[in-house]
Formats: C-alpha cells, structure tokens, sequence
C-alpha cells in the first residue's frame, strides 16, 4: 500500500511513506523469499507437467494458455506505464 501511495501521490501527504516503504520491503522479502523457496519444487514439478506432451493435446483455454495471455497483459501494462511519469519527486541532499 505504501508503493501505491508514493506512486499515486509522492511526497503530498508526508515524508513517512518512503520510510513506511523501505520497512514493509525489508518484513516482506524474507517472508517472500521463504515461501518461493518452499513451493519451488512443488512449482517446478507443475510448469514440467506443462509443457509435457500429454499437456499440449488440451483445449485451447488450458492454464498454460492463460499464463501465457497473462505475461503478455502484464508485459503490455508495463510498456503502457512508461508512457506516463509519477508524481514522485526524487530529492536529493545536497
């Protein structure tokens, strides 16, 4: 939410944020860290079962169509995002 809130306004409603942001970062990578570490072989065991030919003979809409139509979304929306600036104003000391 801190992320969302630098983004959307900057510096406008206080300087907590950038610090509120740098905390929630440093609670949450380990957490993250932990938890892809735990499914790795549970999520590698799936994307094998993916892309195996029995895999390949389903309809269509299978799951591994709409990950492929989610990256591409996902690559599109952050192409689209550098198209317009934040209103985040880096200050520098000096």
């Amino acid at each position: 939410m801190s992320g969302l809130e630098l983004w959307f306004f900057g510096l406008r409603y206080g300087s907590i944020w950038p610090a509120a942001h740098k905390i929630s970062f440093l609670i949450l990578l380990p957490l993250i860290a932990i938890h892809s570490v735990r499914y790795l072989n549970k999520s590698s065991e799936a994307v094998a079962g993916e892309l195996s030919i029995k895999a390949a003979r389903e309809p269509a809409m299978s799951r591994r169509s709409l990950v492929i139509g989610s990256l591409v979304g996902g690559l599109a929306l952050a192409l689209a995002r550098l198209l317009y600036a934040s209103p985040f104003v880096f200050f520098t000391e000096g």
